[in-house]
């Protein structure tokens, strides 16, 4: 349901990219001398693995720490129905206890001609303190209806005490409703004209404060929930927000999902940022709900979504001790509460042979980074965006398509596949999708290494497509 007009997207974009420098981070403490995390594990699912109704292990690791530490735990991978009218419910363990949020994907509602296997993108963060001794970490699964496959490639990382100081917040239960107005508004970024501009309404959901000794030092924010139907069907939108503004996509990434019948009626809403031009003194970042403001499509109609984020939907903010941290966004002008510009990723209208087609591996952006001498080499790599296509408009029509995101490391594939299945007629509804890979098996040596983001929309032969494209908002962070 989110009204792109994807012709008129497709002529704006250039084809660049801009980066965040790489830095050691200020006031490192104890963790600065290691170089590198303290104790990192990863496991990487290699076949589809089906789920019903009985709770089922699909990746495992452990670990023995000798000192309390924070551990924490992520998750990016895929998933699809292998039956009608399916509820998943994904998460992970450790110990035997939930640390993360639920990755529910609720395809009951869902127009019958999408299933089944119509696959879906998930995302799960979290963690906990954990004392001295040995512990078991588990990405866990079950259907709460009809049945499901999570797919190859899906992953589990585990990293111990990421970060000097560590803030993880977590709804305790279901939030109340949440319905903004905003009929009459545009992102200033898209140009055009009638409405008003500026900030979309939003509604902090969760909060940390943090202190910054010095002005500039880097910190990392995830946060990862899931959204469902409450009043109304329409365009869910939250993001990650710093002193209740946000503060542009080259520090932060948008999150959409439609929670409607064409899509899902309960879905994933998963976002990153890397701020690094904060003042030195307190600051409150915060988890924040908002909707995706429709501006003038069809008569500045409204976007009529009320919903509710979930249970154990969380945010997890990182700060200090970091060896090495950066990331990567696609152009170099930072724009501020942004949120409807896309680039475009794939298209086979006549006129835009520049563009990149369908079926093809499109190199949306790459960053260099040096691993200095005496590093451990065990780095996490983050990749996320929005990603939408159109819908049939003049005549010319948007067929089904299957897109695809991921990460190289030094010209190797690594890590989890982003997958997400877009179908007719509801083709221009967005979702989110991530892929990430923690270098804990194959460390990096030290010296210079390039991570490069891909895309791919697969489509049958002769397929038309109008256009597919993801937010251009800061689509990749790696840190240790």
């Amino acid at each position: 349901m989110n009204k792109q007009a994807f012709v008129k997207v497709i002529v704006i974009f250039a084809l660049f990219a801009a980066i965040l420098p790489s830095f050691p981070a200020a006031g490192a403490g104890e963790h600065a001398p290691l170089k590198g995390l303290l104790d990192a594990k990863y496991a990487q699912l290699g076949s589809d693995t089906p789920v019903s109704s009985q709770m089922k292990t699909i990746l495992s690791t452990s670990l023995t720490l000798s000192a309390a530490q924070f551990v924490m735990v992520n998750s990016d991978g895929r998933l699809y129905p292998t039956a009608n009218g399916t509820l998943t419910n994904v998460w992970i363990d450790i110990d035997g206890s939930n640390v993360t949020n639920n990755a529910i994907i609720d395809y009951r509602g869902i127009i019958a001609q999408h299933l089944p296997g119509q696959q879906h993108s998930f995302n799960l963060v979290g963690g906990a303190q954990l004392a001295v001794g040995a512990h078991t970490i588990r990405l866990m699964a079950a259907a709460g209806a009809g049945a499901f496959s999570i797919g190859a490639g899906t992953n589990l990382s585990v990293m111990v005490r990421p970060a000097t100081s560590i803030q993880y917040q977590r709804l305790g239960a279901d939030t109340a409703g949440y319905g903004f107005n905003t009929q009459y508004l545009r992102a200033a970024c898209e140009g055009g004209s009638g409405g008003h501009t500026g900030p979309a309404p939003h509604a902090e959901v969760l909060a940390a404060n943090v202190t910054l000794s010095s002005a500039n030092q880097p910190v990392i924010v995830l946060a990862s929930g899931r959204a469902y139907k409450n009043l109304h069907i329409g365009d869910v939108m939250t993001g990650i927000y710093a002193d209740g503004v946000n503060k542009g996509n080259n520090y932060s990434q948008w999150a959409v999902t439609d929670v409607a019948e064409g899509a899902e009626i309960q879905a994933p809403v998963y976002s990153q940022a890397l701020f690094t031009t904060l003042s030195a003194g307190s600051h409150r970042i915060s988890f924040d709900a908002s909707e995706y403001p429709w501006g003038n499509y069809n008569n500045w109609t409204e976007n009529p979504a009320n919903y509710k984020i979930g249970a154990n939907s969380n945010l997890l903010v990182l700060q200090g001790g970091f060896t090495l941290v950066g990331g990567a966004y696609k152009f170099p002008q930072n724009q501020v509460d942004c949120w409807g510009n896309m680039q475009t990723i794939a298209t086979n209208l006549p006129g835009y042979e520049y563009l990149p087609k369908p079926n093809t591996d499109y190199k949306y952006l790459e960053k260099t980074f040096t691993v200095p001498a005496g590093h451990n080499g065990k780095i996490m790599f983050m990749a996320k965006t929005r990603m939408g296509c159109a819908y049939d408009e003049g005549g010319v029509r948007q067929d089904n398509s299957v897109n695809f995101l991921w990460l190289t490391i030094d010209g190797v594939q690594r890590g989890s596949t982003g997958v997400q299945a877009f179908v007719r007629p509801d083709t221009g509804s967005t979702r989110v999708i991530g892929a990430s890979y923690l270098s804990a098996n194959a460390p990096l040596a030290p010296g210079n290494h390039t991570v490069r983001v891909y895309t791919r929309v697969e489509t049958a032969p002769g397929a038309s497509i109008r256009g597919c494209g993801v937010s251009p908002d800061l689509t990749l962070i790696y840190f240790d």
